[in-house]
């Protein structure tokens, strides 16, 4: 504050007192905006994850469902073979 008297001596200080306030309210807005990309990004991470961890075991499942029904046709074939 003292600075900004000395900076700009015609100007009356109500109006320098405005401008420090406001100059300290954008950087607690700047920094809580930055905080809230840090979380909003850490999130996001976490949830594409989640998801490539869900596809990853649908994918499992479905493989392991197919390697059943293989197993029953060559059963099914084999037995059909032998009669």
């Amino acid at each position: 504050m003292e600075r900004l008297i000395l900076q700009f001596p015609g100007i009356p200080r109500k109006h320098l007192e405005a401008y420090d306030q406001y100059i300290v309210d954008n950087e607690y807005h700047n920094k809580k905006v930055k905080a809230l990309y840090r979380d909003w990004k850490k999130e996001k991470q976490q949830m594409k994850s989640f998801a490539e961890e869900q596809i990853l075991n649908q994918i499992e499942y479905l493989i392991k469902e197919t390697e059943n029904e293989l197993a029953k046709l060559k059963t099914v074939n084999i037995l059909k073979s032998v009669l």
